[in-house]
């Protein structure tokens, strides 16, 4: 099956990476200070990547209304994405995790997450029975898909990574990788593929951001094995399971009502993907919407 995970966000600055942080090693606050280091224009994380995510951050910005708690809500901010990758092994590798590399699919595969992120701000696995998602078994249980975005000795390594993005006409900012490999030669080690050489295929991706709500955004995805996206808290695009190419969109002129969307307002979106064969990897996001808050969200739990 073909990885291809490419996702498209029609918003306007794309910004959570640091704004004149500081890095300490081990403090994320307010200031944009990185743990390990985060690359500041759109790099992977300094030091190879392979920083431990310890000590303590300070989670701004993410309450529901439109409010800004502790970031620096109310400008614009470099386009630019950082979040986590989380490493896995390989379900037939020694320490390897059951849910990568072990099932197939051919379609999206929804309903393994519910509807509402949850308190700590991570999806909340739905007991779906023996299928768990409407295309049958792609995972093996909610412990086990608890981990793919909580940080587990011994099951996962995780890397801070900053996604880029180049801003174009028409206030829309794109980021594009046709090769979406981000923690090559880190975490846990590349892995040999029969039909597509060796990379590092098995990881998880978490964002946090804010946006401010103008009107008129668009938010689409298009790609391959699991990707949920949050806005304001609720689930608006549910493309879990392993699958091929699929895409999905959402208006948020469409939801807004639903959602709980004002213009004017500032919200969180969270993002959770998931690359769990091998094959290939691809990445797109293109974006109007204006991310207000410029230090990196980091929740590492």
């Amino acid at each position: 099956m073909k990885r291809v995970a490419y996702v498209v966000v029609l918003f306007g600055c794309l910004g959570s990476v640091a704004c004149g942080g500081s890095d300490d090693g081990s403090t994320i606050n307010n200031g944009g200070s990185s743990n390990g280091g985060s690359a500041a224009n759109g790099g992977s994380a300094a030091n190879g990547g392979s920083n431990s995510v310890g000590g303590t951050f300070n989670i701004g910005g993410q309450g529901n209304g439109g409010s800004s708690n502790g970031g620096t809500g109310g400008g614009k901010c470099d386009p630019n994405l950082t979040g986590l990758v989380r490493d896995f092994k390989a379900a037939e590798e020694p320490g390897g995790h059951p849910d990568f590399q072990a099932f197939t699919g051919n379609a999206a595969s929804k309903g393994i997450v519910e509807d509402m992120l949850g308190a700590d701000l991570k999806p909340v696995y739905k007991p779906n029975g023996p299928y768990f998602g409407t295309e049958g078994q792609e995972t093996t249980s909610k412990d086990r898909y608890d981990q793919w975005y909580r940080d587990t000795d011994g099951i996962n390594q995780t890397i801070q990574f900053t996604v880029p993005l180049t801003e174009g006409p028409n206030g829309v900012s794109s980021y594009d990788n046709g090769e979406f490999f981000p923690i090559d030669g880190q975490g846990w080690g590349n892995y040999q593929a029969h039909n597509n050489g060796e990379h590092n295929f098995h990881f998880t991706f978490e964002l946090h951001t804010e946006f401010a709500y103008n009107g008129g955004e668009v938010f689409t995805f298009t790609g391959d094995d699991d990707l949920w996206v949050f806005i304001n808290k609720r689930l608006a695009i549910d493309l879990g399971g392993l699958h091929p190419e699929l895409s999905d969109s959402v208006n948020l002129d469409d939801i807004a009502q639903e959602f709980g969307l004002e213009v004017g307002g500032t919200y969180p979106l969270d993002l959770f993907h998931a690359e769990r064969r091998t094959d290939a990897s691809h990445f797109r996001i293109d974006t109007s919407l204006e991310f207000t808050n410029c230090d990196p969200i980091i929740v590492p739990k």
